[in-house]
């Protein structure tokens, strides 16, 4: 779900990870196909949101995510 403010929530398409002390973005745990939730990534990512509330960790910037399907590197 988009929002007007540029916010979009996407559940568990997206779990935070905690990586040392730094929290990221990473896959599910569970996911039947892997591939298709990268596509549905790049299309959360194509409707630009600001910040991206997960189900798990988070929230996080956009430009976080661009690392889980290998866009804007």
């Amino acid at each position: 779900m988009l929002l007007d403010s540029g916010e979009a929530i996407v559940g568990d398409l997206v779990m935070g990870q905690l990586m040392g002390l730094i929290r990221k973005p990473g896959a599910p745990i569970v996911a039947w196909d892997l591939e298709r939730n990268q596509e549905s990534v790049r299309q959360l990512l194509a409707l630009s949101p600001r910040v991206v509330y997960v189900g798990h960790g988070g929230p996080f910037e956009t430009e976080y995510l661009t690392g889980l399907v290998g866009v804007g590197r």
